[in-house]
């Protein structure tokens, strides 16, 4: 069986985080990256990534590298009709699932002890 070409997540919050876990499509979406940015411009953003948010200046530095890129459109994955009707219905699926666990919680308190 072939490995998905993403995994779909949610959070507490009800948001879903959606990650591109096929090898391929990963690479594509780098290339697709790399063809539209100036390859300077991601070396200066990478530096701000990688330093400490406690760094002095380090989220001015970050928007800085972040406007220094102009406009693009990177495709995120090319999938066939059924891949995306899978997609379409796992995201669903989790979203469902996040709604039954939250009215779960809300059904059944948390229980304290009582000595």
């Amino acid at each position: 069986m072939s490995r998905p070409l993403f995994s779909i997540h949610t959070t507490d919050s009800g948001a879903v985080s959606l990650y591109l876990e096929e090898q391929d499509a990963i690479l594509d979406l780098v290339e697709d990256v790399v063809g539209q940015a100036d390859l300077d411009l991601l070396d200066d953003l990478q530096g701000c990534v990688n330093e400490s948010i406690k760094a002095e200046g380090h989220f001015e530095n970050l928007d800085r590298a972040r406007a220094e890129f102009g406009e693009m459109a990177i495709k995120v994955a090319h999938m066939t009709r059924e891949e995306a009707l899978d997609l379409a219905a796992d995201i669903i699926r989790a979203l469902k699932f996040h709604d039954i666990m939250v009215e779960k919680q809300n059904a059944y308190p948390d229980l304290k002890v009582v000595k």
